[in-house]
């Protein structure tokens, strides 16, 4: 499927939830969770011909944290919402044995280089809730106001350089969420997306997940695990042209009151 096609499908659905073809809660309940991603990245970066990759630089995998907070309401004509923020920072150092061009810096061959990727960002996302039983399905829209950089310090014999690439802007994006409750169980399994594309640029995070939550008096607590992938293809974001993924396992605790 065509991104843009996938776009517009994603698009509508959107508009269809956005125009009150919801079902809401009957409770007002508050949603939180906080955990921790290890996050490995992957790709290239940069307007060469043959772009630098992640591999190259030294690139590996960070532990980095997550948490959002969800309020939902019975009041159907007007959206859920959900905070989230994750930190999300990789660095990697290597000696790369050709010349390479990042942003308007020419890193010569053989150069010590220490890299650094921050692609932090904090979510606000309206959702309704299409279907509220043992299978919930919700659907909206989300802002993403990323606020990082990408930045390289070389050294080598013909001289030393720095060149640091702000990555800010918010992004929006179509966004779903399913869910299975498993019966009399506690368990659940699910998934979410986030997705925007638009001539052949495109961004995308995904996560599947297991998990479990108690049935207290008033107070739910649980845990879940899965498996977050972040993909990010453009031509030109602040400058830079790349095409990375950001992904690996996560783990969080969650609490339902």
């Amino acid at each position: 499927m065509k991104v843009r096609t996938l776009s517009k499908i994603l698009f509508g659905l959107t508009s269809l939830a956005l125009a009150g073809t919801s079902v809401a809660d009957t409770i007002f309940g508050v949603y939180a969770g906080a955990g921790v991603w290890n996050g490995s990245l992957s790709g290239n970066v940069g307007k060469d011909a043959q772009p630098i990759t992640a591999d190259e630089l030294g690139m590996g995998s960070d532990n980095n944290t997550f948490y959002y907070l969800a309020v939902e309401h019975p009041v159907p004509v007007l959206p859920n919402f959900m905070l989230s923020h994750t930190s999300l920072s990789t660095s990697g150092k290597s000696t790369v044995t050709r010349d390479f061009t990042f942003n308007n810096t020419t890193v010569p061959a053989n150069a010590d280089t220490t890299t650094s990727v921050d692609l932090s960002h904090t979510d606000l996302t309206l959702y309704y809730e299409i279907l509220d039983n043992y299978l919930s399905w919700d659907l909206g829209v989300t802002g993403r106001n990323f606020d990082g950089y990408a930045s390289i310090d070389y050294t080598s014999q013909s001289g030393n350089g720095s060149e640091k690439v702000s990555l800010k802007g918010i992004v929006p994006l179509a966004y779903t969420k399913l869910q299975i409750d498993l019966p009399f169980s506690g368990w659940f399994v699910g998934g979410s997306m986030n997705y925007v594309g638009y001539r052949g640029d495109s961004f995308s995070d995904l996560d599947a997940k297991l998990g479990y939550m108690t049935d207290g008096l008033g107070l739910d607590v649980g845990f879940d695990f899965g498996y977050r992938q972040m993909k990010l293809k453009v031509e030109k974001l602040d400058d830079l042209k790349a095409d990375l993924t950001e992904d690996g396992p996560y783990a969080s605790l969650l609490v339902h009151f």
